[in-house]
Formats: structure tokens, sequence, C-alpha cells
């Protein structure tokens, strides 16, 4: 389904919806002073220890790999450059959210056409978690920017070499940010596959692919072979990870590593854990059926990670009720949203059998639900789903104005 062009500019309405999401996420910085807190904390101490000169470390100075290094050292660059002030990470995420908002129009224009693109660009501009994010250290505003970046490139942009090393390395800044991005390269293949035939255009993009990964990705994975004794590909908590999620103690979701396997090697941490994990998942696989429906709901069941982690700011201004109401203001524009969402896919597939099955609008949100719902859950886990959510509940909220618009016209 493609009504749109792969260069339609943004109108009028279009730019005054990017002044809006800028309004809103400058409003949000204003009023919510920057507390790490958790995860945010450790981004920032991570791209100190960059920035002075000790490498990717803990504050106790020991070398890592455990959290992919992407967002700490974008961070480290920003504080090498402007000094270490967290107003630069509240302009970086000012840019990342306005970018945000265009690619999805583009996509959702590019699919569907200006006025469903209006209301997608209209959603990003307005979802309370991304405006709660300007706040927030974190890798998911980054990482979904990437991989929306790297998809508008690769389907809106005429097919050439140039366009597949770019989007190479789109993907691969995307590993570098979260590894689970490494499956976007089959994904993207498989969408090249639809609208290219010529071996040779598949073959081209592939190798293209490993190059920009090679020159991205290699530096990080030689480093940690220097560090580990052995090769890292990106980051050292998989184990961990799907371990959480899968022990006789787990609730589906984060749990902290026994205290007497947290001094191990992180490689030989990581296959611990990863071992003890797979022991556990096929020792019963209708448990771990079970236990991935769980970690499914409690992944999507809310949208409360943005107020959570700006808590410390926000109880000083509004209080433990105001949170509340926030955390129940966020959920609920998520559950709209994706209501909206299941609707529009329903759009998208019908009259195209099986072959819609393949659309990036099926494939990408599908991965994006499969891994924390197959490993660890956390609400956060369903970020990247944003833009792409936002695209499809576009579909039918366009189609429900124009025809309210349309009953009053035959009343009138």
């Amino acid at each position: 389904m493609n009504h749109g062009s792969s260069d339609l500019p943004p109108s009028r309405a279009v730019w005054l919806v990017v002044l809006l999401a800028l309004c809103l996420r400058a409003a949000w910085a204003l009023w919510v002073p920057v507390i790490p807190q958790s995860d945010s904390a450790m981004y920032h101490e991570f791209a100190r220890s960059i920035a002075d000169g000790r490498g990717y470390a803990y504050p106790a100075g020991n070398l890592t790999a455990y959290w992919p290094v992407g967002t700490s050292a974008v961070y480290a660059g920003l504080y090498v450059l402007f000094g270490q002030s967290y107003t630069v990470i509240l302009l970086l995420n000012l840019a990342l959210g306005v970018l945000l908002v265009l690619l999805t129009h583009q996509l959702a224009a590019h699919w569907f056409g200006p006025k469903p693109a209006l209301f997608a660009a209209l959603a990003v501009a307005c979802w309370p978690l991304l405006i709660q994010f300007t706040t927030v250290l974190a890798s998911e505003l980054l990482f979904s920017t990437l991989c929306i970046a790297a998809l508008w490139l690769f389907l809106l942009k005429r097919s050439s070499a140039a366009r597949d090393f770019g989007t190479g390395l789109l993907l691969a800044a995307a590993c570098l940010v979260r590894p689970t991005a490494i499956a976007l390269f089959l994904l993207f293949l498989v969408f090249l596959r639809q609208s290219e035939r010529k071996r040779i255009v598949l073959l081209r993009c592939s190798i293209l692919f490993v190059l920009a990964s090679l020159m991205l990705i290699g530096p990080w994975t030689w480093r940690n072979a220097q560090v580990f004794g052995t090769p890292v590909l990106v980051s050292t908590n998989f184990g961990p990870n799907l371990w959480m999620g899968n022990n006789p103690d787990s609730n589906g979701g984060h749990r902290e590593m026994p205290e007497d396997k947290t001094s191990l090697n992180e490689v030989v941490r990581d296959r611990y854990f990863r071992a003890l994990a797979f022991e556990y998942i096929l020792a019963d696989i209708p448990r771990y059926i079970r236990m991935s429906i769980r970690r499914f709901v409690d992944t999507h069941s809310r949208e409360t990670i943005g107020v959570a982690w700006n808590s410390i700011s926000l109880e000083r201004s509004i209080g433990d009720k105001g949170v509340y109401a926030l955390k129940l203001i966020s959920s609920a524009y998520w559950w709209c949203m994706a209501l909206l969402a299941v609707a529009g896919t329903f759009v998208l597939l019908r009259g195209q059998r099986l072959l819609g099955l393949l659309h990036p609008l099926v494939i990408m949100p599908a991965f994006f639900i499969a891994v924390p719902t197959l490993t660890v859950s956390q609400d956060r886990y369903h970020f990247p789903l944003i833009p792409l959510v936002a695209i499809l509940a576009g579909v039918p909220l366009a189609s429900l104005l124009a025809r309210r618009r349309s009953d009053r016209l035959a009343a009138g």
C-alpha cells in the first residue's frame, strides 16, 4: 500500500506539528529538571569515563562491555565537545524527538498518503512517553530514531550503493545502542527482496551491510577481545537478561544477579547465565510459553517508565498523586494508540493475503514485540514500537474523521 511519494516534502501543517513537538518537549524540559536515576545515572557515569579518557568503565575503573556502548559513546562525544552538562543531552533529545516526528510522517505518507501521515506525526509529537524521555538519559530514544531513520533511508530513497551503505551504518549504530538490531539487517534484506528481483542488487546490499558493520562495530569487537581475551560483538548482557526472565524465581521482568556471580569475568558470566536460562527453558516448554505470555502482557500493559525515571523531579512539584495521574495518562494514551494500530493493521492486511505479512509495518512490530516476550519484560521495551504504532494508528483516525466530515456534509 503506497499512496505517497518517496520525496514528498512536509507541508505547512506538518511543520506546525513539528513546532508543537518542539514546544511540548521544551516545556517539559523547563518544568522537569534532569535528575538521573536507575539506568540514566549509569549512562552518565559511562559517558564521563569515556570523555575523561578512562575508557568504557564503571566508576570503580573496571572496563566493561555489559551495557551496549553506543548511547554512552554519543553522550561522551557531546561531553568532550560541549562540557559535561545535562543541557547537551537535553538538546540531543529535543533534536531526536523532532527528527522522529518528521521521519514518522515521511514513512506514513509513503504508505498511506498525507492525511494519515499528518495524524501519525501529531500522535508522535504529543506522545507522553516521548515527551517525558526528553529529560531522561537512556538508549530508547536514540535507538528508535536510528531504526526509523534506517527504514526511511532504505525504503524511500532510490536504490544505490550509497543508500545501502548508509542504511548499513545506521543499523550498525543501532546495534551499538541495542544489539537486538542485528536482526534488522536480515529483515531489511527481506524488504529489499520484495521489490528487487535482481540477485546482484541483493548481493551488493548484503556486502555493503557487512562492510558498514565491520567499519562501525569491528573496532568495538576488537577492543572487547583485548579486554576479555575473546571477541564480544557488542555486549555481554544477553545471558543475564535471558536468565532474569527465565529462572525458577522469575516474574518475567528484571531482577538482580546473585552477588557471588557479579565478580566473574563478564564473558564467563554471560555464558554461565545463558546456559542456565536455556536449561530452564528446555526443561519445561509449556511453562516457557506461559511465561512468554506473561512477559508480553507485562511489556505492553502500561507505559509508565518515562514518569518513573523522572519521579524524583516530579514528586517535588506534583507529589505522589500527581505522579500516579501522569502514569495513568501515559498508559491511557498508549492503550488508545495500540488499539488504533490494531485497526490500522487490519486495514493494511485487507485483501493482501499472505503477502501483507511481509510488510515492514507487520514484520518490524512483530520483531520488537517478540524480543521482550521471549527474553525479559519491562514496559520500556515496547518503546521502538511507538513510531510504527503511530503510523498504523493514523490510518483509522484519518478514515474516521473523513467519514464524520462526509456525514456532516450530507446532513447539511
